[in-house]
């Protein structure tokens, strides 16, 4: 019991233990220092460095939500309403050779395409179907055969065989043809010569044996043919009629 009591008395004496120190939360104006003693005075240059960082992370954070919300089903816009087109000009008809200025045509043609106006014969089968032969420049006992296209006029025809050819052959004139009184003439014909619903209306140019004749033969729809001659001026009309 006496070495309990003097060991109270020994703990009252003694010096007592202060509790471990704890600093106080720093004040900002200390933080603040502390930082500019550190890292220096923040500049500006590092204030819009910091801004444009932020600016660049809060588009690509919008982008990226957007690009997550369904706006439903995207709408074609209205078609646009034009007036409408005006209506396409209708094309030219084609020249008809069996006309006055078809005539015209095919004779400045033969012109170009052989250099002369002298052919064997010239056979018109419809508006834009034409034959031309003419001796092989050269060569007389050779014919060369041209046939018509409505875009290039007169074109050769080029073949392995040409056809044989009289020297002695009867030619025309191209320039004794009178254009208009022809053109006339087979305008006239289907009448003429008792089938005037011709079906096909054909103009043949060469001498026959008798001098140079222009000939034209109408086709009816029942079989019927009429034919009639006349001069390259259009005048000397013969009619035949074949039953």
């Amino acid at each position: 019991m006496a070495f309990l009591r003097a060991r109270r008395r020994a703990d009252r004496t003694a010096p007592r233990a202060e509790p471990p120190f704890l600093p106080s939360a720093p004040d900002r104006r200390e933080i603040a220092e502390y930082r500019r003693r550190r890292y220096g005075p923040v500049s500006w240059l590092g204030r819009l460095i910091s801004l444009a960082v932020v600016l660049v992370v809060g588009q690509v954070w919008l982008h990226v939500q957007a690009q997550q919300i369904d706006f439903g089903p995207v709408r074609d816009p209205a078609p646009a309403v034009s007036a409408p087109a005006a209506p396409a000009a209708p094309a030219a008809p084609a020249t008809d050779l069996r006309t006055e200025e078809g005539l015209t045509r095919l004779v400045d043609d033969v012109r170009r395409a052989t250099g002369s106006t002298v052919v064997d014969r010239v056979a018109v089968y419809g508006a834009d179907r034409v034959t031309v032969q003419t001796a092989e420049p050269g060569r007389p006992t050779r014919t060369r055969t041209y046939v018509w296209d409505s875009d290039d006029g007169l074109g050769v025809v080029t073949t392995d065989r040409p056809l044989a050819r009289d020297p002695a052959q009867r030619t025309v004139d191209l320039d004794d043809l009178a254009p208009g009184p022809v053109a006339d003439v087979v305008a006239r014909a289907p009448g003429t010569v008792g089938v005037p619903a011709a079906e096909t209306t054909r103009l043949f140019v060469a001498d026959l044996g008798s001098g140079p004749a222009v000939r034209v033969t109408c086709v009816g729809r029942d079989g019927r043919i009429g034919e009639l001659e006349a001069r390259p001026d259009g005048g000397g009309v013969v009619v035949g009629v074949s039953p």
